[in-house]
């Protein structure tokens, strides 16, 4: 998996749904994308793979996952939607590959808002100092330059604050002396995607 909030990592820009999963499929490679309340981001993800041909897979109820077909995964409980799954089968090089782009929910595992985030780095939400008409109610555009500028810095602000706050969470946890000896006697990287919550990393800590 690339790792998507590391201090390599680029700001990849979009103006709708469709553009933002093209430019993930582009990549050629499975991944994790975090956002901070999939809850709320996760439905218009849904409506669009729905929209788009995707077929819903409930492996609960039995259904079996067909690589050669564009489905999704979804892990919810009633409206709280804690993953969301892409399978996708592409030829690369001519090489089939199988490849997984992954939609988790970071509120989870970081349960404060992105301003309280932000205070860890003296970054703050740039509506604070501002006309927030600058970053509310802002019309679609169909092209990224039609945005304000710092419409875009706005958005660009509160990815960078949510990707350090996780490039941070997983490092303090692999500080622990528990994760070390895991690490030690598995010989396997502990990596927090594998969690959907805080409490399920938790109870793998303490177990």
């Amino acid at each position: 998996m690339r790792e998507l909030y590391n201090d390599q990592s680029q700001h990849y820009l979009g103006v709708d749904i469709k553009s933002f999963i093209k430019t993930l499929k582009s990549l050629n490679q499975s991944m994790i994308i975090y956002f901070h309340n999939l809850s709320f981001d996760g439905d218009f993800i849904i409506k669009y793979l729905i929209n788009n041909g995707y077929r819903l897979v409930n492996e609960v109820l039995g259904d079996k996952l067909d690589r050669s077909t564009k489905q999704f995964t979804i892990f919810r409980n009633g409206s709280k939607i804690y993953k969301i799954v892409i399978y996708l089968r592409k030829k690369i090089n001519d090489k089939i590959k199988d490849i997984k782009i992954v939609f988790m929910c970071s509120l989870n595992l970081l349960s404060s808002s992105v301003a309280s985030l932000g205070k860890n780095y003296n970054i703050k939400k740039l509506h604070e100092d501002e006309d927030k008409e600058t970053f509310y109610n802002v019309e679609p555009q169909k092209n990224i330059e039609d945005y304000n500028p710092r419409f875009i810095e706005y958005i660009k602000n509160d990815v960078d604050i949510v990707r350090y706050a996780l490039r941070d969470f997983e490092q303090a946890i692999k500080s622990l002396e528990v994760v070390k000896k895991y690490t030690l006697y598995t010989q396997k990287d502990f990596k927090i995607f594998n969690f959907l919550t805080i409490a399920s990393l938790s109870f793998k800590l303490i177990k």
